[in-house]
């Protein structure tokens, strides 16, 4: 079986704006793990279909490629945030990734208070939900230290 590989130190446009993305969102490692383990089952499952392993029997090939599944997206949670993304990007599209860090509304209103309160070292600072996967941010920066 062909999983692929980790790597979270890539420093790739996509990678970076999902670090962003999560940072906004409030997103923690915690919250990836389902997405990971989920994103390694369809990948086994990909393999199994597709005839891998064939050398086993039926039931032991589909219990081996999904036994090394979970034990590769253990791996990937151990590492935290960016060997997530990293993985997530590896497996799906950028869109897809970005679905799953889009927020549930407890977490964007977490977003919006963070963005709220970063604002208050901003001038002309006006933070506002477009819609319920979207918030509009317009700002000009102050020569201000914290």
């Amino acid at each position: 079986m062909s999983l692929p590989s980790i790597s979270p130190g890539a420093a790739d446009e996509n990678l970076a704006r999902l670090r962003l993305a999560t940072a906004l969102f409030g997103t923690t490692p915690d919250d990836l793990v389902e997405p990971v383990l989920d994103a390694a089952g369809e990948d086994a499952a990909i393999a199994y279909n597709s005839g891998a392993l064939p050398e086993l029997s039926d039931a032991a090939a589909h219990d081996t490629l999904h036994d090394h599944a979970e034990q590769h997206a253990a791996r990937i949670n151990q590492r935290e945030l960016d060997a997530q993304l990293a993985y997530l990007l590896e497996v799906n599209d950028y869109d897809t990734v970005l679905d799953v860090l889009t927020p549930t509304p407890h977490r964007l209103s977490g977003a919006l208070e963070l963005i709220r309160h970063q604002a208050r070292l901003l001038t002309a600072a006006r933070v506002h939900r477009v819609d319920q996967h979207t918030i509009d941010v317009r700002f000009t920066l102050t020569d201000e230290t914290v």
